[in-house]
């Protein structure tokens, strides 16, 4: 986990990080071909793989299917052709957040404690220092800036014990 921050910092794109520190019975996360279609717009991937470490960046211009490519993969959206990442633990940080009418009173530190692995260990402290979130820990969710809100769930992406992270719009 502490490297991870180090590689996410700065990047304005959708990515998929591949968890090094777990065992794995392959070094490779194998995917096959998806084919999602809407109304107005139809994406069609190549199957590919995933290997242990590795970063990769999905780049392109707005509306060319970054955010369902990352969907797909989750399973938030189901494919009309393909499956989903299957037997991982994904961390899944979405483009859009909304915070629901509870968590809006829940402090930055309380929603921290809830969704990383170990919010008190060195690696969780290095995050929050790096995304200068310290500075925010009592303030209430609902009170946040959209950049502030932003910081946090890429935290919280980050802090969760996960095989694979995506995260959408970092």
């Amino acid at each position: 986990m502490e490297d991870r921050i180090d590689q996410v910092c700065g990047l304005t794109v959708a990515m998929i990080l591949v968890e090094q520190t777990r065992s794995f019975r392959s070094r490779t996360f194998r995917f096959k071909q998806a084919v999602k279609k809407f109304d107005k717009f139809s994406l069609e991937t190549e199957g590919g793989s995933l290997y242990k470490g590795e970063i990769i960046g999905v780049l392109g211009p707005n509306a060319t299917g970054k955010s369902t490519f990352i969907k797909l993969l989750t399973g938030m959206e189901k494919p009309d052709e393909g499956k989903k990442l299957e037997d991982l633990r994904l961390s899944y940080k979405p483009q859009r957040i909304e915070v629901d009418e509870t968590g809006k009173n829940e402090t930055v530190r309380d929603y921290l404690n809830k969704e990383m692995k170990n919010s008190a260990s060195k690696s969780a402290k290095r995050i929050l220092h790096v995304l200068e979130l310290e500075r925010l820990m009592e303030k209430r969710m609902g009170s946040l800036s959209g950049g502030e809100l932003q910081s946090v769930m890429i935290a919280a992406a980050l802090g969760k014990d996960s095989d694979i992270i995506l995260l959408d719009e970092p």
